[in-house]
């Protein structure tokens, strides 16, 4: 077993509770608790300002890795036992050495959930020849040691999703069937399974994330979509952060992966005057289109928010797998905005004023739980600038419309495919195995002769003796 362990962790790692037993091999003496050293920071911080003071800590806390070393004190000198970092970005945790392995597999051990699992030992030996030997273990780690209850419910979970996937699966299989009726008032819906991918040369090395809106218009007279039921508070999103990769390759840009999907469900509405005429296609059946709303942050060391660029997109409504290059535009602020975002504390001394508290007030308007929807583009009036960064949407669409079937009945079914109908003056022609697999022969023959005239040649006189037949 290499020295140097890699685990994957979710950050933050407050679940993380290291375990250490450390004992002599010649005895079980312990070292006693009155012996751990407790690390403290030297730094003479009398001197600081409470600004310095506030610098500090943040420049400690945003570091690419947070390392921690357990250390004992064996007869008189500090010993090493285990180094831990942790690295933000990839989410791997280095332990060195790594935690202890199990000797026995869990199922074969039966003093498992009383006297614990028997675990592998490292060992430290001293100058005057005493050797120890400690474990690590993560007390937090249950999983390969679940109980039987746990196993139990674990297993009934799994059942009750089999079961309601079986249900789902059969629920649309039955869609396509003929004696799959319902009721002439059966609504348009329209499935959406959304994707942002990635953002494009943003202009900043810092990272960045994607915040989007599913809007649905309502105009007066016109259908509209909503949401199903179950999905009201789904129209909203956020992906992750991300740091901006460039690629090796020259002429390439940088680019930001994301990869977070959404699903949207919709039903289409019809309006007051087409349910009462009984008309199903109002005003020529213009509905209008779902917009997609973009927004692009980024967040610097000091976990300030910064605005890179709006963007918005309509969706289309018919069935099928569409790519989309967003074009994000940034707004243009004036000078003053743009030092308050180099800003990074208040003044102290200006707190009872009452502009600092006006200017709260006034950036809780545009926080986080605003719509993005309510922000003024720039074809609307808002002065922008094109910044050359695009935002990759991936969306998944399926259309299903109500069909009317013979008895008068409305089923629901998906948009048909358009199937190319043959020409008046085409010729089907029926051809055996035999000349169909001879066709193949010929075609690979005429593939690996590299001289041109050569494969003109049998090329026509293959096509001279299917005249023929």
């Amino acid at each position: 077993m290499p020295l140097t362990q890699y685990y994957h962790v979710r950050d933050p790692m407050e679940n993380l509770l290291i375990s250490v037993t450390l004992r002599k091999v010649d005895s079980t003496h312990l070292i006693p608790p009155d012996l751990a050293r407790r690390p403290r920071d030297k730094r003479n911080e009398s001197v600081w300002t409470p600004n310095q003071h506030r610098a500090w800590l943040r420049a400690n806390r945003e570091d690419k890795f947070r390392a921690m070393h357990i250390v004992a004190l064996i007869e008189g000198k500090e010993r090493v036992l285990c180094s831990l970092r942790f690295y933000k970005e990839s989410g791997l945790f280095c332990a060195t050495p790594g935690f202890s392995a199990p000797i026995i597999e869990p199922e074969n051990d039966p003093d498992l959930l009383i006297k614990g699992p028997k675990l592998t030992t490292y060992h430290v030996s001293t100058p005057s020849g005493s050797l120890y030997e400690y474990v690590l273990d993560n007390a937090h780690d249950l999983l390969p040691f679940a109980s039987t209850e746990d196993q139990w419910l674990s297993r009934e979970i799994r059942l009750q999703e089999e079961k309601r996937d079986t249900a789902e699966v059969t629920r649309w299989q039955q869609l396509d069937k003929p004696r799959f009726t319902t009721s002439n008032t059966m609504q348009r819906k329209l499935m959406l399974s959304l994707e942002v991918v990635a953002a494009d040369n943003p202009q900043t090395a810092d990272p960045v994330t994607v915040e989007y809106e599913l809007e649905l218009p309502d105009r007066a007279g016109c259908s509209k979509w909503k949401l199903l039921s179950g999905n009201q508070s789904q129209t909203r999103g956020k992906t992750s952060l991300s740091l901006p990769q460039r690629s090796q390759y020259p002429d390439c840009v940088s680019s930001a992966a994301f990869g977070s999907h959404q699903h949207f469900s919709l039903k289409l509405v019809k309006a007051e005057h087409s349910l009462e005429a009984g008309n199903d296609h109002d005003f020529g059946g213009i509905v209008a289109a779902p917009v997609l709303h973009l927004s692009v942050f980024s967040r610097d060391s000091w976990r300030r928010k910064r605005t890179e660029g709006h963007g918005e997109i309509k969706l289309p409504a018919s069935s099928g797998l569409h790519d989309f290059d967003v074009p994000i535009r940034k707004p243009i602020v004036s000078i003053q905005e743009r030092m308050e975002e180099l800003f990074l504390g208040i003044d102290e001394s200006d707190i009872d004023q009452g502009w600092p508290g006006e200017r709260t007030r006034d950036r809780e308007v545009g926080a986080d739980d605003s719509p993005i929807s309510t922000m003024i583009t720039s074809r609307l009036g808002q002065k922008s600038e094109a910044t050359g960064t695009t935002v990759r949407i991936r969306c998944n669409i399926v259309d299903i419309r109500p069909a009317t079937r013979a008895g008068g009945n409305n089923s629901a079914s998906l948009t048909p495919a358009v199937i190319a109908t043959p020409l008046a003056n085409t010729r089907v022609v029926k051809r055996s195995v035999q000349e169909i697999l001879q066709s193949v022969k010929l075609e690979k023959r005429i593939a690996s002769i590299t001289d041109p005239r050569i494969q003109v040649a049998l090329r026509s006189l293959q096509s001279s003796q299917s005249a023929l037949v």
